[in-house]
C-alpha cells in the first residue's frame, strides 16, 4: 500500500524540480529515497544486512536519473525493480515507465532488450500486449509485421494469438498470401474480425493456401466467417472457380459438382482403350520373341540318301502302274 506521506513528498519533489530551486530538489529527492528505502526493508527479506542509508543512497541516484517513474517502479517492484533500474542503458526510461505502471508483472519485459526496443518504437500500449500474450508470441509477430501486428494482437485473445504465432513459426502463414496486397488484406481482416477470423483461418489454412480459394475469401470474408461452419467455397463472382483442396469438406463439395453421367462413360472408354493398346503391345512382344527364336535355331543338314530314296519310290510307283494297266 502506498502511504500518503510518500505520495505527498513525491509531488513535492516534482514541484521543486519544475521550479528549479537549487538545493531544495536534492533534499526532496533524498527524503523520498529514504522513505522508499524504509519501505523496502519492511516488506522484503532480500535486502540482507544493508542499512537504510545504503539503500537510500542507491535509490536517490536512480530517482535523479529517472524521476517519478523510478519511484513508482520501486514502490510496485521492490528491490528487484531497483536492481533493474540501476543497470541503466539506452532503454532505461522505457524500463522505468513500464515498471512504474505494471510493477513486478513487467519484470520479464524490463529485462528483455528486444521487448523494450519494440515498446519504445510502438508505444507503451505494447506492454499491455506483452502481458496479455507473452513475449514468445508478441516479439516475433511485431518484429515481422510492425504496426499491423500490434493491431492484430490487440484484437485477438491469448489462444488465437498463440495460433497465429504457431502459423508464423511453422511457415503456414507465409503459404497463404501470394502477393503483398493479399498479405495486407489478410492482416486487415484479422484486425477487424479478431478471434472469429483467426479461428476460421486456423481451421482452413490448407484450403486458403489455394489461390482461387484465398481470392474468394478475401473478396467476402464476412460471408465465410459469420455463416460458414465449414469451408465450402462457392464462386462469389463470375470467373471465380471452386478449387478442391486437401480438406475433407472441399473434397466433398468437389465430388458433388462432378457430372457423373458424363464422367463414367468417359472413364469406361479410357479403360477400354487402355486394354486394347495393352493387348496389341503384348502381341507385338510375342511375335518379336518368335522371330528371335527362329533366327537362333540350328540349321538342319540335307540327307545325302534322300534323292536316291525318292527315285526308288518313283520307279516302284511307275512299275505298279504298268502292271495294273
Amino acid at each position: 500500500m502506498i502511504r500518503v506521506p510518500a505520495v505527498l513528498s513525491a509531488f513535492a519533489v516534482a514541484a521543486v524540480l519544475l521550479t528549479g530551486v537549487p538545493g531544495t530538489a536534492s533534499a526532496g529527492v533524498g527524503t523520498l529515497a529514504r522513505e522508499l528505502a524504509e519501505q523496502l526493508i519492511r516488506v522484503t527479506s532480500k535486502v540482507g544486512r544493508k542499512t537504510v542509508d545504503d539503500l537510500a543512497h542507491r535509490i536517490q541516484r536512480v530517482l535523479t536519473r529517472h524521476g517519478e517513474d523510478a519511484a513508482d517502479a520501486i514502490r510496485k517492484g521492490g528491490i528487484e525493480a531497483l536492481e533493474v533500474l540501476e543497470k541503466g542503458g539506452p532503454h532505461a526510461p522505457t524500463r522505468a515507465r513500464i515498471l512504474g505502471r505494471y510493477g513486478k508483472r513487467a519484470m520479464g519485459i524490463a529485462r528483455d532488450t528486444r521487448a523494450l526496443k519494440l515498446i519504445a518504437h510502438h508505444g507503451d500500449e505494447l506492454a499491455d500486449l506483452y502481458l496479455k500474450h507473452g513475449r514468445a508470441v508478441v516479439t516475433p509477430l511485431v518484429t515481422r509485421y510492425g504496426d499491423d501486428g500490434v493491431r492484430v494482437l490487440a484484437s485477438l485473445s491469448p489462444k488465437q494469438a498463440r495460433r497465429w504465432a504457431i502459423m508464423h513459426r511453422t511457415g503456414h502463414w507465409d503459404k497463404i498470401p501470394k502477393t503483398q496486397q493479399q498479405a495486407k488484406q489478410l492482416l486487415e481482416i484479422l484486425a477487424k474480425y479478431g478471434d472469429r477470423a483467426m479461428d476460421f483461418i486456423w481451421r482452413h489454412k490448407g484450403a486458403l493456401a489455394v489461390t482461387a480459394t484465398l481470392v474468394a475469401f478475401l473478396r467476402n470474408p464476412e460471408l465465410y466467417i459469420n455463416t460458414a461452419k465449414e469451408l465450402i467455397l462457392r464462386p462469389v463472382e463470375k470467373g471465380i472457380e471452386t478449387v478442391g483442396t486437401t480438406t475433407g469438406t472441399v473434397l466433398t463439395e468437389t465430388t458433388r459438382s462432378i457430372p457423373w453421367h458424363i464422367a463414367v462413360p468417359v472413364l469406361g472408354a479410357c479403360l477400354l482403350c487402355y486394354g486394347l493398346v495393352k493387348l496389341w503391345l503384348d502381341h507385338r512382344r510375342r511375335m518379336a520373341e518368335l522371330v528371335a527364336d527362329s533366327r537362333n535355331a540350328p540349321e538342319q543338314k540335307p540327307d545325302p540318301h534322300a534323292k536316291a530314296t525318292v527315285r526308288r519310290r518313283r520307279s516302284q510307283t511307275a512299275s505298279e502302274e504298268a502292271v495294273r494297266s
